[in-house]
């Protein structure tokens, strides 16, 4: 999906792994948010903000603020946003905090344009748009699109290393993924 749609960037909140598993060009235009600090020993500040999505606090208080939205002013076109909350995570709270982060993305390239006298009407249009890849459970459907209208589900099957469950092989669930 990720090299289909060409995005320029991707945030992914909540999922190390599937940072980790990043295409080459975009490693250098990602960014990790998580609120699992043993991740601090994996990743480089600039890589990495330690902190809380649903309230947008960073526990490295100004620096990590001022990471995040450089990341945010640099983004290129498309950003890409995959959120991978706790099942239990109250919907209402997920979709407020992917519209934040859409809303801080808006402003910090419409305050870039701002500072810019330029000639060219092309470049005063320059701006990037956001998508969101949300991973939640099949049965949240209803929930979620009650969050956001334009958010529609896939039929994607997501699996978890080392979960018994939810791993890699198909003997655990016979009846299709609890998660899409």
């Amino acid at each position: 999906i990720i090299r289909s749609q060409n995005f320029s960037n991707v945030l992914c909140v909540g999922c190390p792994s599937l940072f980790e598993q990043l295409p080459q060009n975009l490693s250098d235009k990602s960014l990790l948010w998580d609120i699992d600090a043993r991740l601090e020993s994996f990743y480089d500040h600039s890589k990495f903000l330690w902190g809380n999505f649903f309230n947008g606090h960073f526990f490295r208080g100004k620096e990590a603020e001022e990471i995040f939205r450089n990341f945010l002013i640099g983004v290129d076109t498309k950003l890409l946003i995959i959120v991978d909350p706790p099942f239990g995570a109250k919907t209402e709270l997920i979709s407020h905090s992917i519209n934040r982060v859409k809303n801080q993305l808006g402003k910090c390239h419409r305050s870039v344009n701002q500072q810019f006298s330029l000639s060219c009407l092309d470049f005063l249009n320059m701006g990037a748009s956001a998508q969101t890849i949300w991973v939640f459970p099949y049965f949240m459907e209803r929930q979620v699109a009650g969050c956001d209208s334009a958010l529609a589900m896939a039929d994607l099957r997501v699996t978890y290393s080392s979960h018994i469950q939810y791993g890699q092989t198909d003997k655990a669930r016979k009846q299709g993924s609890p998660v899409r």
